[in-house]
C-alpha cells in the first residue's frame, strides 16, 4: 500500500511559500532518504517561472546547508533552531536536535546534489512537459528538429493569413468579418491569434461536451433545431404593443405633446422614426431587420425606452411598473430571437473556420519547425489523449501504460507551486500522474502531493488559467481522502500597520457583502505580519480623483498620468528615493503614458515595453516624414507638424489647413499639380521647402537632418535617445542588405510596417539597479518591492478589444472534465445577457470581475513598506453616485470604497492625498523639551484617555529619553544570561501603558527585533507571556486615575542620573506612584527609597504624595 503524503497549503502573498517547500522537500529526505527505492530524483517541485524555480533551488541547498553545518553566529543558531523546529512540526516529532542518523542522511543527500545537481529536479512546468514532449512526443510526431521562439504565431501568421485568401476559406471568412465596417484582414490579426492560443477551448466544446441528458435541457448547447424563432419575435411584438398602447393612453390622458415625445431618443430614431399612432409605430417594428433589432436589444437593455420626465414614478406609478415588467419581458424574448438569428450562426462559422486555421496552422509548424511553449504544451496533450493512433489513449486502461508508469516510476512525490495558475491542458497533462501518485497502489511503497497555491492570485484566466481547480481538488481526486489543506497565516513582506491595511480592505464588511450577494467565492482570512524590520517607515497613500471635466478643478485640465506622477510619485521620492520602487498598473498603455509623464518631469525609470518601436513618440513623426517625401500625403505632412519634433500651436495649424484646403482646390480645377505657398508661415514653410531638398538621400541621412534640427533645444531622455538611435540602426542595416537593390521609400516604410511586431523592433529599456521600475501587475507578480505605486483608471477600459474571440463556459460539476454549456461570438457577446442562457453571461462576466478583484490583490501585496494608490473616474455628481451606480458590475469600483472607507476618518492633505503612517511612527516616544507633556504609548496609538487638569504643572523636567541599545549581546548571552533576561522583560514593560492588546503586540514586535538573534520565538513568546500574567495580576498599575505615566523616566538624583521603571502620576489626587520591576532575587532595598528622595525634591511634586511598589516580573 502506497504511503501518501497530500497536503494543501494555502499561501497568501508573501506567507512564506518559498520556505515552506524548501521544508516540505527536506522532510521527504529526512523520512524517506535511505530506503531502497527511493532517490532524490522521486521528488519533482513544479513552478511557473525560471525566477520562481530557481529561488526554490537556492533555498533547498541553502536550508541543507545550515541543518548539516556548525553555526558560527546567533543568527545562524536561531536560523537553524527555527528551521530545525519547522520540520518537526511537519514530521509531527518532538526531537529538538537531529540525530546522528539524520545528520548522516542529509550529510550524504547533499553529497549527492553536489556531484549531480540533475537529481534536484526542480523546475517549471513548461520544461517538465518540454521533456514529455522531447523524449515521447516528438518521435511519435516524427518531428526531428524544432526550435522554442516565443514570436511563433506572430512570424507565422503572415503564412497562415494567405493559406485562410484559398477559395474554399474566403467566403467564410468574409462572412464573418464583413460584419465590422473595416474589412482588413490586417485587423483581424488578433482574431486569429485567440483561435490558436485558445485551442485548448475548441478542444473542449468539440471532444468534451457532456453526454446529453435530460439535465442539459433548455442549454445553449442543445437547442432544439425545430424550434422556430419567429416565436420569439411574436412574443416580443406582443409586449411593444403593451408598451406603446400604455404610453398612447398617457398620451392622450395628458395631451400636451405628440406621442413620439413620450419615448426617448434612441428609440425615437430607431424604431417611432415620425410616426403619430401606436399602430405606424408597431408596425415600425415589426418591419427592423436583423441589425436593427440587434440595435433595439441594446437601447431596451440600456434603460427605459419611454420619457421618464413626463411618465414620473410619481404620477404614474402603477402605469411605470407595468411598463417595467412589460419592456423586461419584450427585452428578453428579443434576446432570444436574436440568439437564433445572430448569435448561434455566427458561433457555427467560428466552429468551422476555428477547425481550418488550427489545422493550417499546424501544418505551417511542421513546415518551419518554429514552436511556442503553448504549441508543445497542446501536441504533449493531443498526444496523450488522442484517440487516432499512433497516438496515445489514456482513458483506455491497456493504453499508454508504459508511458504513465515511466512517468509514476521516477516521480514518486510531486510538489506544485502556483498551482492556481495552472491551466486545464496542463492539469490535463499531469491529472493522470497525480492519480497514479496518489492511487494507494503503486511502483513504489509512498508517494505525495502537495500543491501550494492561492486562489486570490489567479490573474491568468485569459491564458487558460482556472482558479477552480485549487478550490475543487478534493472533488477532482477523490482518492485524496482526508486532504490536509493548511493555511499559512503569517507574512514575512511587510509590518503589521501595512498588513493591518490589507486585511481591514480585503476584509470590508460592504465588499464582503457584496461578493456574497453575488455568489462569488472569494474567501480572505486575516494575516498577522511577523515582519516588525520593516514596520519603520510604513507608510500608506491614497488618492480617489475625479476627472470629470463638469467638476470645478484647476487639475483637471491636466491628464490622469501627469496628476498621477505630480501627486502622487514625485513628492513621495523626492522625500525618499532609496531602495526598489514600482508603478503597477493594468496595461502597457498606461505605463507608457506614466514614463512619458516621467520623462517630462526629469525622473528617469525603467520600463520594460512590449510595444514596436515604430510607435515611440520620437519615432512615429520620422515615419510621417519619410510617408510625406514617398507619397505626398497632407496627413502625413500634418502629423509631423503637431508632432513633438515641431508642435505647432492650433492657430498655425488652422491657417496650414486653410492654405492646404486652397491649394486642393486649385488642383483639382486646373487639373495639374498645385505647389502651396507657406511664405506666411514660416516654421510651416521651413519644412515644406526641406522636403524638396530630401531626393537622393538615404531614409537614415534624412532622419538624421531632421533630429539634428528639431531636437538640440529639447530635454530628452536616456531612454529617448536610446530608442532613437535603435531606429537609426534599424534604418541603416536594411539598407546595407538591400544597398545592391536601391531599396525605396516605399519599400523601406513596408518592411518596417511588416516587422513592426518583431522582437527585433520592441522599444529599448534602460537598465539601472534600485531604479523606478514601470511593471503591468500581471509582470509583477512573485516580485515585491520597498514601494509600490499603484494606478488604477475606474473609468478606463481593459480588454475590450472586438477583433478578439469572447467564450463562455459551464462545467458539469467540479472536476472540468467536461462542458456542460458554453457561447462563442465574435460580435454579439452581450445578447447572451438578456436570454434565456443569461447564465452563461454572468458566469463569464464574475469570472471576470474575480480576475480584477485578484489583481489588484496581487498589486496590493507587492509592497514591503510604502505603498501608495491612486484611483481616478469621471462623474459629475461625485464619489458616493459612481461608485452606487457601479459596485454591481465592477469589484474594482467596490473595492477601491473599502480603501476610502478606511481613510473615512482622516483628513487629506493639501495634496489631496490620504495618508497612514507607521504605529512605530506614532507611538514615537518625544525627545526635546517642550512645555506641553510627552504623549504616552497610548495616546500616540488613537487611544483616548480621558485627562483631567485641575492645575498648571510645568512637565518640562519630566521628558522620556529613549533607552539606549544593549551593546555586545553576544557577551551578555554567554556570561550574564539571567542579566539579559532582565533586560528583555523591562524593555518589554516599557512600552505597556495600559495594558491593551495592541500594546502587548507592539512589545512583542520590539523584543523581536531586539533580541531575536540571541532568544528562540519560542522564548521570547514564553517572557512575553510572563509579562501578560504580571500586568493582569497587577490592575492598579492600569487604573483610569492615572493621567499621566511615564516608562524608562530618568531624573536626576544628588549625583548621578537614575531611571525609573514607571512612574504614574494621578494630577487630580496629587498623587504619585513609583513602580520599580524586579526579576531577579537580589535587588538593593534602598533604591526606591532613592528614587522617592530625588523625585520629592523636583518643584513640579511640590505637594504631591508620593508612595513606591515593586512589581515583581
Amino acid at each position: 500500500m502506497t504511503e501518501n503524503n497530500c497536503r494543501i497549503i494555502c499561501a497568501s502573498a508573501g506567507t512564506g511559500k518559498t520556505y515552506r517547500l524548501s521544508v516540505e522537500y527536506l522532510s521527504l529526505i529526512l523520512k524517506y532518504y535511505g530506503k531502497n527505492e527511493f532517490s532524490l530524483d522521486n521528488i519533482l517541485v513544479l513552478t511557473f517561472t525560471r525566477k520562481a524555480t530557481a529561488e526554490i533551488r537556492d533555498r533547498i541547498i541553502k536550508h541543507l546547508e545550515l541543518l548539516v553545518s556548525e553555526p558560527e553566529t546567533e543568527e545562524e543558531q536561531k536560523n537553524q533552531q527555527e528551521l530545525l523546529l519547522n520540520l518537526r512540526k511537519l514530521n509531527k516529532t518532538k526531537e529538538i536536535t537531529l540525530s546522528e542518523q539524520e545528520r548522516n542522511l542529509l550529510l550524504s543527500a547533499r553529497k549527492e546534489l553536489i556531484c549531480d545537481q540533475s537529481h534536484l529536479q526542480v523546475m517549471t512546468i513548461d520544461s517538465y512537459t518540454g521533456q514529455i514532449f522531447r523524449n515521447i512526443v516528438r518521435p511519435l510526431k516524427n518531428i526531428e528538429h524544432y526550435e522554442i521562439d516565443t514570436e511563433a504565431v506572430k512570424k507565422i501568421m503572415p503564412f497562415l493569413l494567405d493559406h485562410l485568401m484559398e477559395p474554399d476559406l474566403r467566403e467564410k471568412i468574409k462572412n464573418l468579418l464583413s460584419r465590422k465596417v473595416s474589412r482588413s484582414l490586417d485587423e483581424y490579426t488578433k482574431f486569429f491569434c485567440s483561435l490558436i492560443e485558445q485551442r485548448w477551448l475548441f478542444y473542449m466544446i468539440t471532444k468534451r461536451q457532456a453526454v446529453h441528458n435530460s439535465s442539459l435541457n433548455g442549454t445553449l448547447m442543445n437547442l432544439n433545431p425545430e424550434t422556430e424563432p419567429a416565436e420569439f419575435y411574436t412574443q416580443f411584438l406582443k409586449e411593444m404593443q403593451r408598451i406603446i398602447a400604455l404610453v398612447a393612453n398617457i398620451c392622450s390622458d395628458l395631451g400636451k405633446a405628440s406621442l413620439e415625445d413620450y419615448f426617448n431618443k434612441d428609440f425615437r430614431n430607431l424604431a417611432v422614426k415620425g410616426a403619430l399612432t401606436p399602430v405606424a409605430i408597431f408596425n415600425n417594428l415589426k418591419q427592423l431587420n436583423s441589425d436593427e433589432a440587434e440595435k433595439l436589444l441594446y437601447i431596451l437593455d440600456k434603460g427605459t425606452i419611454w420619457n421618464k420626465q413626463k411618465i414620473s414614478n410619481k404620477k404614474f406609478e402603477a402605469e411605470n411598473i407595468e411598463l417595467e415588467n412589460a419592456q423586461n419581458e419584450a427585452k428578453h424574448h428579443l434576446a432570444d430571437y436574436l440568439i437564433w438569428k445572430l448569435y448561434l450562426p455566427e458561433q457555427r462559422e467560428i466552429e468551422e473556420l476555428w477547425s481550418s486555421v488550427l489545422e493550417r496552422y499546424d501544418n505551417l509548424i511542421y513546415r518551419y519547425k518554429n514552436l511556442t511553449y503553448d504549441d508543445i504544451t497542446w501536441f504533449t496533450f493531443e498526444t496523450l489523449f488522442s484517440s487516432e493512433p499512433p497516438f496515445l489513449n489514456p482513458e483506455d486502461a491497456v493504453s499508454a501504460t508504459e508511458f504513465y508508469q515511466f512517468l509514476s516510476h521516477r516521480t514518486r512525490f510531486l510538489l506544485i507551486d502556483e498551482f492556481q495558475d495552472t491551466s486545464l491542458i496542463q492539469f490535463n497533462i499531469l491529472k493522470p500522474i497525480i492519480e497514479e501518485i496518489t492511487a494507494g497502489e503503486g511502483s513504489k511503497p509512498f508517494g505525495g502531493l502537495i500543491v501550494v497555491g492561492d486562489e486570490k492570485q489567479s490573474i491568468f484566466g485569459w491564458r487558460g488559467g482556472e482558479r477552480d481547480l485549487l478550490l475543487n481538488l478534493k472533488d477532482i481526486f477523490p482518492a485524496l481522502g482526508d486532504l490536509t489543506v493548511e493555511a499559512l497565516d503569517k507574512s514575512y513582506r511587510c509590518g503589521p500597520t501595512l498588513m493591518e491595511f490589507i486585511n481591514q480592505v480585503f476584509m470590508n464588511a460592504e465588499l464582503c457583502s457584496l461578493l456574497q450577494e453575488k455568489e462569488m467565492q472569494w474567501d480572505y482570512t486575516h494575516i498577522e505580519s511577523v515582519e516588525i524590520t520593516k514596520e519603520p517607515g510604513t507608510e500608506i497613500e491614497f488618492c480617489l480623483k475625479n476627472f470629470s471635466t463638469s467638476v470645478a478643478n484647476a487639475d483637471n485640465e491636466k491628464d490622469i498620468y501627469t496628476d498621477f506622477v505630480e501627486r502622487m510619485v514625485l513628492p513621495a521620492l523626492e522625500k525618499d528615493d532609496s531602495g526598489s520602487i514600482a508603478i503597477l498598473c493594468r496595461t502597457n498603455e498606461e505605463l507608457t503614458k506614466i514614463q512619458q509623464a516621467l520623462d517630462i518631469s526629469g525622473r528617469a525609470s525603467l520600463f520594460q515595453p512590449n510595444r514596436s518601436i515604430i510607435e515611440h513618440h520620437y519615432v512615429a513623426p520620422l515615419l510621417s516624414w519619410l510617408r510625406f517625401l514617398a507619397w505626398g500625403d497632407w496627413m502625413d505632412f500634418i502629423a509631423f507638424l503637431r508632432s513633438d519634433y515641431v508642435l505647432i500651436n492650433t492657430k498655425v495649424l488652422k491657417q496650414t489647413l486653410n492654405i492646404i484646403s486652397r491649394t486642393l482646390e486649385i488642383q483639382n480645377e486646373r487639373q495639374k499639380p498645385v505647389s502651396p505657398d507657406f511664405s506666411t508661415i514660416p516654421v510651416v514653410n521651413e519644412f515644406y521647402q526641406l522636403s524638396w531638398e530630401q531626393e537622393n538621400k538615404k531614409a537614415t541621412e534624412i532622419c538624421r537632418e531632421i533630429i539634428d534640427l528639431c531636437l538640440p533645444s529639447k530635454q530628452l531622455s536616456e531612454r529617448d535617445y536610446l530608442n532613437l538611435h535603435r531606429f537609426l540602426d534599424i534604418l541603416s542595416t536594411r539598407q546595407l542588405t538591400d544597398s545592391d537593390k536601391g531599396i525605396s521609400f516605399p519599400d523601406l516604410l513596408t518592411y518596417l510596417k511588416d516587422n513592426a511586431n518583431a522582437e527585433d523592433f520592441k522599444q529599448v529599456s534602460i537598465n539601472a539597479d534600485d531604479s523606478l521600475q514601470l511593471l503591468t501587475i500581471h509582470k509583477s507578480k512573485g516580485l515585491q518591492f520597498k514601494r509600490v505605486f499603484v494606478f488604477c483608471n475606474l473609468s478606463g477600459k481593459h480588454s475590450t478589444d472586438s477583433n478578439t474571440l469572447n467564450w463562455a463556459l459551464e462545467y458539469e460539476g467540479n472536476t472540468f472534465n467536461r462542458i456542460r454549456d458554453y457561447g462563442i461570438s465574435l460580435h454579439y457577446q452581450k445578447i447572451l445577457k438578456s436570454s434565456s442562457y443569461a447564465n452563461l453571461y454572468l458566469q463569464n462576466q464574475k469570472r471576470k470581475q474575480l480576475e480584477e478583484l485578484n489583481n489588484l490583490y496581487v498589486a496590493f501585496t507587492r509592497a514591503e513598506q510604502k505603498l501608495h494608490l491612486y484611483f481616478s473616474y469621471k462623474l459629475k455628481e461625485g464619489w458616493n453616485d459612481y461608485y452606487n451606480a457601479n459596485k454591481d458590475d465592477n469589484l474594482t469600483v467596490a473595492l477601491c470604497n473599502a480603501v476610502f472607507d478606511y481613510f473615512n476618518d482622516s483628513t487629506s492633505n493639501e495634496r489631496g492625498v490620504y495618508y497612514k503612517k507607521s504605529f512605530l511612527q506614532e507611538n514615537k516616544k518625544e525627545t526635546s523639551f517642550s512645555s506641553e507633556p510627552p504623549k504616552s504609548n497610548l495616546e500616540q496609538s488613537n487611544y483616548h484617555l480621558n485627562i483631567r487638569h485641575h492645575r498648571p504643572v510645568n512637565w518640562n523636567k519630566l521628558v522620556p529619553v529613549e533607552l539606549p541599545a544593549v551593546k555586545d549581546l553576544k557577551t551578555y548571552y554567554l556570561t550574564e544570561r539571567p542579566n539579559l533576561i532582565g533586560d528583555l522583560l523591562h524593555f518589554y514593560m516599557s512600552f505597556i501603558i495600559r495594558n491593551t492588546p495592541k500594546e502587548h503586540n507592539y512589545a512583542y514586535y520590539r523584543c523581536l527585533n531586539r533580541y531575536g538573534a540571541i532568544f528562540t520565538v519560542f522564548q521570547i513568546e514564553q517572557l512575553a507571556d510572563r509579562c501578560q500574567k504580571v500586568c493582569d495580576s497587577n490592575p492598579y498599575l492600569f487604573t483610569s486615575g492615572w493621567d499621566k505615566i511615564f516608562t524608562e523616566q530618568e531624573i536626576l538624583g544628588d549625583s548621578k542620573i537614575m531611571r525609573i521603571d514607571r512612574l504614574m502620576v494621578n494630577t487630580a489626587e496629587k498623587v504619585v506612584l513609583i513602580a520599580d520591576y524586579k526579576s531577579g532575587d537580589i535587588y538593593d532595598s534602598n533604591q526606591l527609597a532613592n528614587y522617592k528622595t530625588a523625585l520629592s525634591k523636583l518643584p513640579v511634586f511640590k505637594g504631591y504624595n508620593i508612595d513606591t511598589r515593586i512589581v515583581i516580573v
